[in-house]
């Protein structure tokens, strides 16, 4: 049994540490332990919607626990092995007890890291998708306005939404929006068109509302660009979704 723990501590503490290297080459770092780190990237990438302050926190603590039971200040699979041999006293049980519960979060932090990690990946544009993160649109059919912070190129919500929302069909384009009323939406392409203008917070919502509104702007985007008409993306959210406005407009002049 001491054996085949061993040898999982060792596999798993592979992953752990190839894990902290990928995180080094997918970004600037945004917190001090690796799922912390990653939670908050795929936050201002706006990659992972279901990440929420109580998931950060047991990322932290997970994450913390990990950096107490292992060697990695050098990145070495050797040290870590080295520290999995160290004898141990006490109670064998008890040895035994602590090693499968290292095994375990070295098992669940991996199994974190390479879903934050690849949800961190260059999406690519198809020709169906017609605006860029960064754009502000107009709703045709409700009126307000909204700047995307994401695209997919098919539809990533429930069958009741699809029911309600397309009832025509035959979309291949959607669209996350922060609209003008603080409200974050989920739009399929057609009946929206591009505004080459900034986002104004619409004046009849309340204070709560527009605070969102600003607060969202700041997240996503670092400022706007008049001679793209569009936002300019944070680091995080361009790396995702690469072909912004001012992208596409430098690669149509090269």
């Amino acid at each position: 049994v001491t054996i085949r723990l061993y040898r999982a501590l060792c596999r798993e503490g592979k992953r752990w540490i190839n894990a902290h290297k990928l995180a080094a080459s997918s970004g600037p770092c945004e917190g001090k332990s690796l799922l912390c780190d990653l939670a908050q990237r795929n936050i201002k990438a706006a990659s992972l919607s279901w990440i929420q302050r109580q998931d950060v926190n047991a990322m932290t603590e997970n994450d913390t626990f990990l950096a107490q039971q292992t060697e990695l200040s050098s990145l070495d699979l050797n040290a870590l092995r080295r520290e999995f041999r160290q004898p141990a006293g006490g109670n064998p049980d008890s040895v035994l007890d602590n090693g499968f519960a290292l095994l375990r979060r070295l098992s669940s932090g991996n199994q974190c890291a390479t879903l934050l990690i690849d949800a961190l990946q260059p999406k690519t544009k198809s020709a169906d998708i017609e605006f860029c993160v960064g754009d502000v649109l107009r709703s045709e059919e409700f009126g307000w306005h909204g700047v995307v912070y994401g695209w997919s190129e098919s539809c990533e919500m429930s069958e009741a939404w699809v029911q309600q929302h397309l009832k025509g069909g035959g979309d291949k384009a959607f669209y996350r929006l922060l609209c003008d009323d603080g409200q974050l939406r989920y739009v399929p392409q057609a009946a929206h068109h591009r505004v080459r203008a900034p986002l104004k917070v619409r004046r009849d919502v309340g204070d709560k509302e527009a605070q969102l509104a600003y607060r969202y702007l700041q997240l996503f985007f670092v400022d706007y660009d008049a001679a793209a008409a569009a936002y300019v993306p944070n680091t995080h959210l361009a790396r995702r979704f690469p072909e912004t406005r001012a992208a596409v407009a430098d690669a149509a002049a090269a």
